[in-house]
């Protein structure tokens, strides 16, 4: 999120954002986490933080290595795009800069004619499996 022109990692509770104390990006707290986790579950619990009127919310990957994503991957998109279902899945790769903040508005180049727009959730994946509890 950010706030008084500083950009910080922070935890939404509710219609609040929790400052997570960490400098870094959320890169950084996702290295961090097996660190960290219970001191920011705890900053959680505690409330306080900002109200999120306040403060304007980032992407949380603002510019991530790689985004990779499946095509024609739900029957209704296959049926709008006119297109066979295809035999194997459709992958392709999207430039950083299509990462949007939420609530941001989405930037389309003068002269581009946009049929449809579709909103992707993406997911960070890790090298390393996580710990079983």
């Amino acid at each position: 999120y950010t706030a008084d022109g500083k950009t910080r990692t922070g935890i939404v509770v509710d219609d609040r954002v929790i400052d997570t104390g960490l400098d870094g990006t959320m890169i950084d707290l996702i290295r961090q986490w097996d660190d960290v986790k219970d001191t920011l579950a705890a900053r959680a619990s505690a409330g306080g933080g900002v109200p999120l009127a306040d403060v304007t919310l980032e992407a949380p990957v603002q510019r991530p290595g790689k985004i990779f994503a499946i095509g024609l991957n739900y029957a209704d998109h296959i049926a709008e795009s006119n297109m066979k279902t295809p035999e194997r899945q459709v992958w392709f790769t999207k430039a950083q800069t299509s990462v949007n903040a939420p609530y941001a508005d989405v930037e389309i180049a003068k002269g581009v004619k946009v049929r449809v727009v579709k909103s992707t959730i993406a997911q960070v994946i890790s090298k390393t499996e996580p710990a079983s509890d």
